[in-house]
């Protein structure tokens, strides 16, 4: 995320603004072995390509500045001897007037000056091939922080963080050296100064930016919180016990912050003087202060908001169609240290939150958090994202979201009919180039239904996840797949097939469509959540006794299923003189056509009408055509966390 360091002008004692924060006393650290993939002469290893190359350059760049050094030590010598000629030479002139070794000078002169050149430009190849370097790491350090946000969404998340740490205490060591010789060389001047103010300045300006970007947040808000409710967080410093910041603990604070907030404050570049009273917060957080800790062994320097707890949010005015969902907040963690008498100021911001106060407004909200974080840039204004996006951009989010939450991806088939329903007059056999809008992702209705497509998939998964998951995972769902394809399919199978198929009418409802003994192809009504927490998806699969084979597998009922039943009762009285009992699903119009009698009593449903009991005892079936009876609203659905 968007941070920034404020280095002051002028030192804790007084110091003018030519000192330094660098390590020179430090020697090279030999930092241990936290991966497995590439080792090193050192011990330690990397599991990067990029970052092992970034190593190996970091040695041989540390050899070129060691060469430096002992040609400075060198130089030294000689500097001071020419300095010493050159005023007796001065003093020699101004009493006799004598210039007989003016020429000399001259070329003591030349040659000092030369050298001193020579060491100049190689000092500025280096500060060039370590500018790469830093460049380097830093990239690779903000694509960690994007495929954190990534992994928010589900995707496989390869932490290379200790990795990058690696090379980012070896870049603050060698800046710290360069800067060494830039002062070195400051003490012994010529003429001119040859562009050693711009080299330190340069150099000092990388070395900020890298002990900036090095401020992380390690662990993550939860994305969707609700106040008064406790939670986790923790930031990390990647220096390491560099510059000695770790041995003095510093204290990090934690405030809430608008999306207009974080821009303006990303907008100064900086962190102004005063303190976090002075910050612009849009809430109150308890138990927004820790201290950061370093760990030996692990080289970790973090700090851990172990009860945060939002008390209360100040919302900013909304525009336009704008909803609490849609509105973005950040947590900003900052802190300050003193390094070689300078106190530096640095801050990172979390990834954006929603604050819901219902839990009606977590799919939308989870809608806003998905959207940012599958679809921002690395390097943006807080939180720019797009209005729409290419259709493989919401596939690949999608699939990745369904897949973390379920434990099974999509297939190319669930994909295309996902696709019909974002783009019903599209063919689900072309190129795939359209453009999916925020508007149509989550705000805009499905044609002839009352909720949006992100509402129709939010609540899938969400019964997939609690109520039919192991199912899924094996491979017994067809789930996406419309009502003519399934009536396509099942009508050239043998009779007793069936699928499993989400509903397009019920939200977060899944239907079973079988053949009959005329061949004909039947749809049951939509089972909810409701229905299938009085009674499992593979229990009700076993209460029909038409149902022999499941599509696609063509495995039979029994073995497809078998694994998910649960324990029939016995028919043994119990010690307290109770019969056992169950309920059952139970379809008429399948059971009397196959002579099969029915339950003595019907089981109705109540007459409200988001309240629909199973097909138990009722006459629920229609050839093809969808359910259209009682449906579950919106509200009532028990949205969770995800």
């Amino acid at each position: 995320m968007s941070q920034y360091l404020l280095m002051d002008g002028v030192g804790h004692n007084n110091n003018s603004g030519e000192a330094s924060i660098s390590s020179s006393n430090a020697s090279t650290a030999i930092l241990p072995s936290l991966s497995t993939s590439r080792s090193l002469s050192n011990g330690a290893s990397y599991c990067d390509d990029t970052l092992y190359a970034i190593h190996d350059e970091i040695s041989n760049l540390n050899l070129s500045i060691n060469k430096i050094f002992g040609e400075l030590q060198q130089f030294r010598t000689e500097y001071e001897a020419f300095h010493v000629a050159y005023n007796a030479h001065n003093q020699h002139t101004a009493l006799t007037g004598s210039h007989n070794d003016d020429l000399e000078m001259q070329q003591r002169y030349m040659s000092v000056s030369s050298k001193r050149n020579t060491m100049l430009h190689d000092l500025r190849a280096i500060i060039l091939k370590y500018d790469s370097m830093q460049s380097t790491v830093i990239i690779e350090l903000r694509n960690w922080q994007r495929n954190q946000a990534l992994a928010a969404n589900g995707a496989m998340f390869r932490d290379n963080l200790d990795d990058i740490q690696r090379c980012i205490e070896l870049l603050i060591e060698m800046i710290g050296k360069i800067l060494d010789i830039v002062n070195m060389l400051q003490t012994m001047p010529l003429d001119t100064n040859n562009g050693l103010s711009e080299l330190t300045a340069h150099a000092r300006n990388a070395q900020q930016l890298l002990i900036l970007s090095s401020f992380i947040v390690e662990k993550q808000p939860p994305q969707v919180m609700k106040k008064k409710t406790k939670f986790v967080a923790a930031v990390r410093w990647l220096i390491g016990p560099q510059l000695g910041i770790s041995a003095n603990s510093p204290s990090v604070e934690c405030i809430i912050m608008s999306e207009s907030q974080a821009q303006r404050h990303s907008a100064q570049r900086n962190m102004s003087e005063v303190t976090a009273p002075n910050l612009s917060t849009s809430g109150d957080l308890e138990n927004n202060t820790t201290v950061m800790d370093y760990d030996n062994q692990t080289r970790i320097f973090s700090g851990t908001f172990r009860t945060l707890q939002l008390w209360d949010i100040k919302r900013p005015e909304r525009k336009g169609s704008e909803s609490v969902t849609d509105e973005k907040f950040t947590l900003l963690f900052h802190t300050s240290a003193i390094v070689n008498d300078y106190r530096i100021k640095v801050w990172t911001l979390s990834l954006p939150v929603v604050v819901t106060v219902h839990g009606t407004q977590e799919p939308q909200a989870w809608a806003t958090i998905t959207w940012d974080n599958a679809f921002s840039n690395i390097v943006r204004e807080p939180f720019q994202v797009p209005e729409r996006v290419v259709w493989s951009q919401i596939a690949l989010a999608l699939n990745t979201k369904f897949e973390s939450i379920t434990g099974r991806p999509l297939t190319d088939d669930n994909l295309n009919f996902i696709y019909e329903k974002l783009f019903p007059l599209k063919n689900a056999g072309g190129e795939h180039k359209e453009y999916v809008t925020w508007a149509q992702f989550c705000k805009e209705k499905l044609p002839e239904r009352s909720f949006t497509f992100w509402e129709w998939f939010f609540a899938i998964m969400k019964l997939t996840k609690e109520h039919c998951q192991s199912i899924w995972k094996a491979g017994s769902i067809v789930g996406f797949i419309s009502k003519l394809k399934a009536d396509e399919i099942l009508r050239q199978s043998p009779m007793g097939t069936f699928l499993l198929r989400f509903s397009d009418s019920e939200l977060g409802g899944i239907t079973l469509a079988l053949t009959n003994e005329q061949n004909s192809v039947l749809m049951l009504s939509p089972w909810t959540p409701r229905d299938l927490s009085i009674r499992g998806l593979a229990d009700r699969i076993h209460d029909i006794p038409l149902l022999l084979r499941v599509y696609p597998s063509n495995r039979s009922r029994d073995d497809a299923f078998g694994e998910f039943y649960t324990q029939r009762p016995n028919n043994t009285i119990s010690a307290d003189g109770y019969v056992s009992n169950t309920i059952i699903a139970f379809v008429p119009a399948i059971e009397s056509a196959m002579g099969t009698v029915g339950p003595q009593y019907e089981i109705q449903s109540s007459q409200r009408q988001d309240v629909h009991m199973v097909n138990i005892a009722q006459n629920d079936v229609s050839p093809v055509d969808d359910y259209n009876g009682a449906n579950l609203t919106f509200s009532d659905l028990d949205w969770g966390n995800y």
